[in-house]
């Protein structure tokens, strides 16, 4: 027997991730800022209360999402941010079982998302901080987050609320399941 033409392909490693890169998205103090490329359904408002500031990102629309635009998001990051979920009537309206919020990124201009996480009622009834190590695939140096619900009821139904949104540097603090921190109990 014999060997014939034989070559070896060498590749190379590929690139480490980008250094991470701490942004402050938006706190909403001043209205929804330029740190966002879309916005749909959602107005600065206290109708779900607020967590110590003036406002928050509220959604009672007929669509449900918000849309950064590209961040860097390098080893280590963390995307943290404030939730609150409905808990009576509207203009606070409590969420059903499966009208949840989801967090996303993409890597490719908003083309297609991956989840990072799914936020469920009844976790959610009072302001919640929440750190999530942002995952491996998702440091580029053009990542974008998206907060979307996709299941609701209606616009008088099923409200919810984000604030003070960044990206840290350091990963979270250990706190539930897996790569999720959070605390509650903040200023209703």
């Amino acid at each position: 027997w014999g060997v014939d033409n034989v070559r070896l392909i060498c590749l190379a490693p590929p690139p480490p991730p980008p250094a991470c890169v701490a942004s402050s998205i938006d706190d909403f103090e001043a209205g929804v800022s330029a740190n966002w490329a879309n916005v749909t359904g959602g107005l600065v408002s206290n109708n779900c209360g607020t967590n110590g500031s003036t406002g928050a990102l509220y959604f009672n629309g007929s669509t449900r999402s918000a849309t950064t635009n590209d961040y860097v998001v390098g080893a280590g990051a963390s995307i943290n941010f404030d939730i609150r979920f409905g808990t009576g009537s509207s203009p606070c309206e409590n969420l059903d079982s499966g009208d949840d919020v989801v967090l996303e990124y993409s890597v490719d201009g908003g083309a297609s998302w991956e989840s990072v996480a799914t936020y469920a009622d009844p976790l959610f009834g009072t302001w919640t901080s929440v750190s999530v190590l942002v995952p491996d695939d998702a440091r580029t140096p053009s990542t974008r987050f998206r907060f979307s619900q996709p299941s609701f009821s209606g616009s008088t139904f099923d409200h919810w609320a984000i604030d003070d949104i960044s990206i840290s540097c350091a990963t979270p603090k250990q706190g539930q399941k897996g790569d999720v921190a959070m605390t509650t109990d903040m200023n209703e």
